[in-house]
């Protein structure tokens, strides 16, 4: 994985503002037809309830599996007509980590993968698979 590469870059950018509370931030970074998607119709509904119990994530890694292509994906992404090869560029996961300070029993919040695809101009995240 390349620490550099524009979609970790953007993947960081959008676990910093999950983990800051920004969902208006990160609901930004999601491509239009994911918001319709998510139970509860927004990112923060979504992941609070995905959360459950757990404690709010603290901090977060994201790791990049570049041997993951699209047609790898066609079974998980088969809803999503919208992600195409074109516009296809990373398969990334976030994991969200509890303040390790909290005497908790899990020592995980939740596990995201996400898509990232180019849109325009911008990249975005064009799906988004909760794993908690």
């Amino acid at each position: 994985m390349k620490p550099d590469s524009p979609t970790v870059a953007f993947a960081k950018t959008f676990g910093t503002a999950i983990v800051a509370g920004d969902f208006a931030a990160a609901e930004a970074m999601l491509a239009p037809w994911i918001i319709p998607q998510l139970s509860g119709g927004s990112l923060k509904k979504f992941l609070r309830r995905a959360r459950e119990d757990r404690p709010r994530p603290h901090s977060f890694d994201v790791s990049e599996n570049t041997t993951v292509t699209l047609e790898t994906l066609r079974e998980d992404l088969q809803e999503t007509g919208q992600i195409t090869e074109e516009n296809f560029r990373a398969w990334l996961c976030l994991e969200f980590y509890p303040d390790p300070e909290l005497v908790a029993a899990v020592d995980l919040s939740y596990i995201l993968w996400i898509a990232v695809v180019a849109l325009e101009k911008d990249l975005a995240i064009g799906y988004l698979k909760l794993d908690a």
